[in-house]
């Protein structure tokens, strides 16, 4: 270590012993694993450490230390010769704003020597699969969670045995345990998953957002193949109708039940100033019948707000896995155009939403001329800034019977 010669513990000694004892030394040499200080060596090791720093630690407190480290003498090392600006240790309070600083500040021992080490594990593994299986345990600490679990919750393109591969070598690292038969339990270390906590945060809360959405998704498109089911015989072929309509589905419900008079930030639909969400009193699919149109024109959704000094709302949507290009984004204004001619409309905001995006001579038309355009990341962060997937089940909405 660089901090003492002798001064070594947990993932430390897996390093050591990797590179010290591998190849022809492996088989050769005996293994004695310790557990943890009990906690009364604990309290006497921050006890020493505290007379080092010219503290004399209470006993009560030191058994305190001791419990919260759970007699980690790397930790109890890390207590006592933090680089916290304001340290004290001389209460429990103290004790634990300076175990939160080395946990969550990038300048604190511990959080430097658990990111430093996931980072060059997952780096060794080279897979990114594996750093979401370990995010993916780091939110079901204490459970039992099968292989198979993990593979579904994460829709891993890997089979079975690479996937326990992939995990066998974060056990190896000291990083997850398993408790057998493909069973595993979360991290290893509490403060790993502290440190963890803060550095992936987004990442975390992103996966946490993805899976509600999911539900969310699941929900609706169980709704839609109940409403239909007579054509359950012939939904093999119309897969693609389908797919879209789960989406209009999804985003009708998000109109009805999330819009509710309030004005959120622009970027959700790539607009610079804010956007009024408004109280719909009717969201319905239209369509409009231009003088010697040959075909009608639809629109995938049209909402009727309650307030007459609200603009009516025009909604295209795409659920495909390629980007929307320019003729897509012509033939909504055209169909827009007609409709708000039609029912004669002075104010009609136009929204185009597209799973996967847009091509750029797509956006450029979207830009000038003034719809409100979102994808998949904008929407999931506009309902999960809201917090709308967290009452989502809890939101009862008299609109949501078939139009």
């Amino acid at each position: 270590s660089r901090f003492a010669p002798l001064l070594i513990a947990g993932s430390q000694v897996t390093l050591l012993t990797r590179r010290a004892l591998g190849g022809a030394m492996a088989g050769r040499v005996g293994t004695v694993y310790l557990d943890l200080m009990p906690l009364e060596a604990g309290a006497e090791l921050a006890r020493k450490w505290a007379r080092r720093r010219g503290l004399e630690l209470p006993l009560e407190l030191a058994f305190t230390i001791s419990r919260l480290t759970r007699g980690h003498p790397y930790y109890i090392w890390c207590l006592f010769n933090s680089r916290m600006p304001d340290w004290d240790v001389s209460t429990e309070e103290g004790v634990k704003r300076v175990l939160a600083f080395e946990v969550e500040d990038p300048q604190g021992h511990i959080n430097e020597f658990w990111r430093d080490h996931f980072q060059r594990n997952m780096a060794a593994v080279n897979e990114v699969n594996a750093k979401k299986m370990v995010l993916f345990l780091l939110q079901h600490q204490g459970e039992e969670v099968p292989v198979d679990e993990i593979i579904s919750a994460l829709r891993l393109p890997i089979s079975k045995e690479e996937a326990n591969r992939k995990l066998r070598q974060m056990v190896w690292a000291d990083l997850i345990q398993e408790v057998g038969g493909s069973l595993y339990t979360g991290l290893r270390d509490p403060m790993l998953a502290r440190v963890l906590l803060v550095e992936y945060s987004w990442e975390l809360e992103q996966m946490r957002r993805s899976a509600a959405a999911h539900r969310v998704e699941a929900e609706i498109e169980a709704e839609v193949v109940a409403a239909q089911w007579e054509l359950i015989a012939h939904l093999r072929a119309e897969l693609r109708h389908w797919v879209g309509r789960v989406a209009e589905a999804f985003i009708e419900r998000v109109m009805k039940r999330c819009f509710e008079g309030q004005s959120v930030d622009g970027g959700y639909f790539h607009r610079a100033a804010s956007v009024t969400l408004p109280r719909f009193a009717r969201v319905h699919t239209a369509y409009a019948s231009p003088e010697g149109a040959v075909r009608l024109y639809q629109i995938d959704l049209y909402g009727e707000p309650q307030s007459p000094a609200a603009p009516h709302w025009a909604v295209e949507v795409k659920n495909w896995a390629r980007p929307v290009g320019r003729p897509e984004v012509e033939h909504f204004l055209q169909a827009a155009e007609h409709l708000r001619q039609e029912r004669g409309l002075t104010r009609l905001a136009r929204w185009f939403y597209a799973r996967s995006g847009f091509t750029a001579p797509a956006e450029e038309l979207l830009k000038r001329e003034g719809l409100l355009y979102s994808t998949e990341d904008d929407l999931l962060r506009l309902l999960h800034d809201l917090r709308l997937l967290d009452r989502w089940e809890d939101k009862e909405d008299e609109n949501d019977a078939p139009d």
